[in-house]
């Protein structure tokens, strides 16, 4: 809902009292710790069964959305919010579908390789 004025020069003015600004952080933490999310997420979903990437991956996420929310009550810092949450599940994501379809690419020449095999054996036992 939106506050009277009175109230936001309220919070202004404890603001200035209390020296307790909103710091951003910096630009390159961000790049870092998207890059992190990112390759964190990358090497669960590379290695980890599916149902158990999937579920690593969403708790990494939420563990960096609950320490940005920390970091922002306990020391009023602003860390990047969206761009490694967007990263993680991405990663998470692209991963998921290149392994989908090369495993599924895997069942077929393995399936093709059984069935060629299995029709020589037919041939060979029609043949004796």
């Amino acid at each position: 809902p939106k506050l009277p004025g009175v109230a936001i020069h309220g919070f202004v003015v404890n603001s200035l009292l209390t020296r307790s600004f909103v710091r951003r952080s910096p630009g390159w933490m961000n790049v870092v710790l998207t890059l992190l999310i990112g390759l964190l997420v990358t090497a669960l979903a590379g290695t980890l069964p599916t149902t158990r990437a999937a579920v690593f991956s969403v708790v990494s996420i939420a563990g960096y959305a609950l320490l940005a929310y920390l970091l922002f009550i306990l020391f009023s810092l602003w860390l990047a919010l969206v761009a490694p949450v967007t990263v993680g599940f991405l990663s998470y994501a692209t991963i998921t579908a290149y392994r989908q379809l090369t495993e599924e690419r895997q069942k077929r020449q393995i399936k093709h390789a059984f069935q060629h095999r299995s029709e020589e054996h037919t041939s060979e036992l029609q043949s004796h």
